[in-house]
């Protein structure tokens, strides 16, 4: 949807082009954002281009917003990255905080003290949302994104996405998220 000579300035100025992985803090933010180019996006007409232009240039303004409001220790970083980068594999605390070049414990606390969860517990959840994502595709069956993203089973997929979303994954890609 972007591109150009001045997307390359813009994501510099916003402080974005050297950043490989932004994980939002308000996640319902940009998934509106994402919602509303993706409406635009699927029409084609000069007013629509403007305004999907307008919309993609605030979405990276709330990107470099979010960026800028996380001030967290180095170690943690590199454990959200890793997490980000692994959501198809089994990870322990011990892997996270061994990629991290940190203790478990000094994770455990950094992960408490910024974020307000267990490294486990925010590893569980981007998974889950993952399989969301998947699932609003509709694409993929339970059995099938509970392989891609190596969960237990189908099963403990179903039952730890009902807890998250409070639908079951195929009523999800059935009917979407479910707004209070």
């Amino acid at each position: 949807i972007m591109c150009g000579a001045l997307l390359p300035r813009l994501l510099e100025h916003y402080k974005l082009a050297r950043l490989n992985n932004i994980i939002p803090v308000d996640r319902k933010k940009i998934d509106a954002f994402y919602d509303r180019i993706d409406n635009l996006a699927s029409r084609e007409s000069l007013k629509n281009y403007t305004a999907l232009s307008e919309e993609s240039y605030s979405f990276l303004m709330e990107l470099a917003r979010q960026a800028v409001n996380r001030d967290y220790p180095q170690e943690l970083q590199n454990a959200l990255e890793y997490i980000q980068c692994n959501l198809d594999k089994s990870l322990t605390l011990q892997e996270i905080a061994s990629h991290s070049n940190v203790s478990s414990a000094t994770l455990f606390r950094q992960f408490k003290q910024h974020l307000h969860v267990s490294p486990i517990r925010y590893f569980s959840d981007r998974k889950l949302e993952r399989a969301a994502e998947l699932f609003r595709q509709k694409c993929y069956s339970v059995k099938e994104v509970a392989q891609m993203l190596n969960f237990s089973s189908p099963q403990y997929l179903a039952t730890e996405f009902r807890k998250k979303y409070g639908s079951s994954p195929k009523k999800y890609m059935i009917f979407g998220p479910i707004t209070a």
